[in-house]
């Protein structure tokens, strides 16, 4: 039982740093400049462009 918490409590704070997010991929929530382009494939002006080959 500990250790199940254990894992879960290391998850959660490996995943809550922003290092993590970028690493993943997550831009992060959308407040407090929310999210201007909401259709597929669009970025917001301040988003990384991707690496093309």
């Amino acid at each position: 039982m500990r250790l199940n918490y254990l894992l879960k409590m290391t998850v959660e704070a490996y995943y809550s740093h922003l290092v993590a997010w970028s690493e993943i991929g997550y831009g992060g929530p959308a407040y407090p400049r929310g999210y201007v382009r909401t259709e597929m494939g669009q970025l917001d002006p301040w988003e990384a462009q991707p690496e093309h080959e």
